[in-house]
């Protein structure tokens, strides 16, 4: 479906019924088949959209499927009476399904087929389920409000999600922001919300109750917002007893204003306090150094980050190849300014400046936190992704290089294959020194890998196409493509799930798949490529 998303499905027409032939082949579940319905319709092919629409409502169900089959009869098909029948489906299996969610396909009936009666019938039966949850019965009020301005039936909803609920909302165990928000925006009763975010601090003994409850606070509209603030940080020290507990505490201050120095300060001197494992005393070191920009009491306490050798441990060593995990960030390192870190840590387009604590430290001292956290992750995988013209090829390098010593750890990261296809590419536009410095990476991360998993083929591959742009001639190529597909060859016997595509098919994360076909023919495919380039090459054409 990605490739023939690519190809813009019907610019390549005979090349796109192709691929959607191959999908169908591979479908499993409705949501499959409608992406695929969907794929057939944009190519023209009616006959062959209804007949995938079919499929889609003949498979185990979500109610997701139903509303997708449902919108594409109608608003491609212009078939009204079919996609009434198919949303008629939806309610008669969400009556013994688990899955079943009312809100949304009364949504449908509202949105699709405009039929406001049916849609009320359905509100109704999801408000008198008995399976219904408190989040199911707030979807279904907001309904009642936004589809059909009914806030009398909205209110009798909420009071049934709030007595249902009652138990636990007295006891404090409850998180009742969901039910506030629903009282003051669905109805506009915000003194009710009020008292009972009010009875739900004064009762609870739960931190993450009371955070919430800190979180809800300057969202909350109230002219006591502050306090009511206030009140949630002391209910929540007054719980903690945990080095996690008062982690979390001195970050949601440090979200309210890193300038809270003092409070996440005597947090974090809480966290040590209680800490009772070296994972805890690594978080805690990690959080003066990041929040408070205190080397000095992160040292006493441990690393906030390992040196590449020690993350990328190489077990086995290729013959001929020598292994540097640290070569090409050292090279990168100076090559970027404080404007760099700053728009790098700006990618994700959120929590920059959390983002930018950590990627300086990196930039700063060559040592990656392990695990790498969501912080700066998100934003090096924001950057890792930038394409076209404008691309900045040192930040996309060195964002990728943190990534892949951080894949050589102990916890699994997907995306693994495209970051070292847009490894390669930056680096050949950014000369010969960058490329031995992903040479040596990928060489590090081969002899890192278990070689029974295809994430070994998939790093003599990068390094294959790094070395290749650093020189076609180099004699170690012939005996690294040799391996390669011996290699492949096994693979695909093991893992025969896969798809029959050469090496990439042995993934199934397929984001990078295009960039490595357009190395290959920019690498190793031209008609002057050494045989041993132009068999590889020629397996990744044969598609």
């Amino acid at each position: 479906m990605a490739r023939a998303r690519s190809r813009g499905y019907n610019k390549r027409p005979d090349e796109g019924r192709a691929l959607l032939d191959a999908a169908e082949t591979l479908a499993v579940t409705g949501d499959d088949w409608t992406m695929i319905a969907e794929a057939w319709l944009a190519l023209g092919d009616v006959h062959a959209g209804r007949r995938a629409i079919e499929a889609a409502l003949a498979k185990p169900h979500d109610t997701g499927t139903y509303v997708h089959a449902a919108l594409l009869l109608h608003r491609e098909l212009g078939d009204a009476m079919a996609a009434h029948a198919a949303l008629e489906r939806c309610a008669s299996w969400s009556e013994t399904s688990q899955r079943a969610d009312w809100a949304r396909l009364a949504w449908s009936y509202v949105h699709t087929l405009g039929d406001r009666a049916t849609a009320r019938a359905i509100y109704e039966r999801g408000a008198r389920d008995p399976r219904s949850r408190r989040h199911d019965l707030i979807a279904i009020a907001r309904g009642y409000v936004e589809e059909l301005e009914d806030r009398d039936a909205a209110l009798g909803v909420i009071r049934r999600a709030e007595a249902e609920s009652r138990e636990s909302i007295e006891s404090g165990d409850l998180d009742v922001i969901d039910l506030a928000e629903a009282y003051r925006d669905l109805i506009g009763d915000e003194a009710r919300a009020r008292r009972l975010v009010d009875a739900s601090l004064a009762a609870t003994s739960s931190i993450r109750t009371a955070l919430s409850i800190v979180r809800f606070a300057p969202r909350s509209k109230r002219d006591d917002a502050l306090a009511l603030e206030r009140a949630g940080f002391a209910k929540a020290e007054a719980t903690a007893t945990t080095a996690n507990d008062w982690l979390d505490i001195a970050e949601h201050y440090f979200d309210r204003e890193p300038s809270e120095r003092d409070q996440i300060r005597r947090c974090l001197q809480s966290a040590v306090e209680v800490a009772v494992s070296g994972e805890d005393r690594r978080r805690i070191a990690e959080a003066y150094r990041h929040r408070l920009n205190d080397a000095e009491t992160a040292a006493k306490l441990g690393p906030t980050g390992l040196a590449p050798s020690q993350l990328v441990v190489v077990r086995h060593h290729l013959e001929e190849w020598a292994a540097d995990p640290a070569r090409l960030l050292e090279w990168l390192r100076p090559q970027l300014d404080r404007v760099a870190l700053d728009t790098l840590a700006g990618s994700a387009g959120f929590a920059k400046q959390k983002h930018f604590a950590v990627i300086e430290d990196i930039h700063g001292t060559g040592l990656v936190p392990s695990p790498l956290g969501w912080y700066p992750r998100e934003a090096l995988e924001f950057e890792r992704w930038k394409t076209g013209v404008d691309v900045d090829h040192r930040r996309r390098a060195f964002a990728c290089a943190i990534l892949l010593i951080d894949a050589a750890g102990p916890e699994f990261r997907d995306g693994f294959e495209a970051t070292i296809a847009l490894l390669v590419e930056s680096c050949r536009e950014l000369g010969v020194e960058a490329l031995d410095g992903a040479i040596a990476l990928l060489v590090a991360l081969a002899g890192s890998f278990d070689p029974e998993l295809p994430r070994f083929a998939f790093a003599l591959f990068g390094l294959l196409l790094a070395a290749a742009a650093r020189d076609p001639l180099d004699v170690r190529l012939p005996s690294l493509c040799d391996r390669l597909l011996t290699l492949v060859s096994g693979y695909e016997r093991t893992f025969s799930m896969y798809t029959s595509e050469w090496l990439l098919g042995l993934t199934n994360f397929d984001s990078g798949h295009a960039l490595f076909r357009s190395l290959v023919a920019a690498l190793i495919g031209g008609p002057t490529s050494p045989p041993h380039l132009a068999s590889i090459a020629a397996r990744l054409s044969a598609r």
